[in-house]
Parts: structure tokens; C-alpha cells; sequence
């Protein structure tokens, strides 16, 4: 049985390119490791932004369900952590959503799987 290779920090890659010569390989590796920090940080930033649309209906101050359906809507194409973001105790709190068989997080509005 195999384990699988420990992921490399993208710093210690690029100094391991450029002690082999590979500079260009090495200002790559940079580069991904930049504009990953920023699209993390764009999700992270969309990701709030929706969670508070998405609550706006269930605290009574809006009846405009297209846009928290929308907003919900955006939030099940981001990935679901295993921590819930909002939640003081950083604990999803599940809460039915329909008759599916996903629930939603009460906190952060995330669908996650019936166990």
C-alpha cells in the first residue's frame, strides 16, 4: 500500500525549481500561488456576501425570495467546509430543506448531507 506524497508549500517548490535552474518554473509557481491566495479570498468574500442575502428572509427583513433562492443558490457551488464559518461554536446546525435529502446549515446556509 502506497501513501500519497506530501503536498509541497509552493515556496519551497519554486526554491526547489530555481536550485535546479528552472527560474521561469520557479516565477510560475509564484505566480499560481498569488492568484490562488486572491480567488480564495474572492470566494471567501462571495461566500459572506451570500450567507447574509440568505439570511435577510429568515430574519424578516425582506420577502424577496428570488434573490436569497439566488443567494442560497450561489452558496451550494462553493466547496462545504467541514467548519461552519459563522456559527460561534464553528458547528454546523442542520436544518431540513424540504423533502430532499440534503439539510442546510441554520448558520452559514450551506447544504450538507444527511448522515
Amino acid at each position: 500500500m502506497t501513501t500519497a506524497p506530501a503536498r509541497l508549500d509552493p515556496e519551497q517548490l519554486a526554491e526547489r525549481l530555481e536550485s535546479l535552474g528552472d527560474t521561469a518554473g520557479a516565477v510560475y509557481v509564484r505566480a499560481l500561488a498569488r492568484e490562488a491566495e486572491v480567488l480564495r479570498g474572492e470566494r471567501d468574500a462571495l461566500a459572506t456576501f451570500a450567507r447574509t442575502v440568505a439570511a435577510l428572509s429568515g430574519n424578516g427583513r425582506t420577502a424577496n425570495t428570488t434573490l436569497s433562492g439566488q443567494a442560497r443558490a450561489a452558496l451550494d457551488t462553493l466547496r462545504v467546509t467541514g467548519r461552519c464559518p459563522v456559527s460561534a461554536s464553528r458547528r454546523h446546525s442542520a436544518k431540513r430543506s424540504g423533502s430532499s435529502a440534503l439539510t442546510r446549515c441554520r448558520h452559514c446556509h450551506a447544504h450538507l448531507r444527511r448522515s
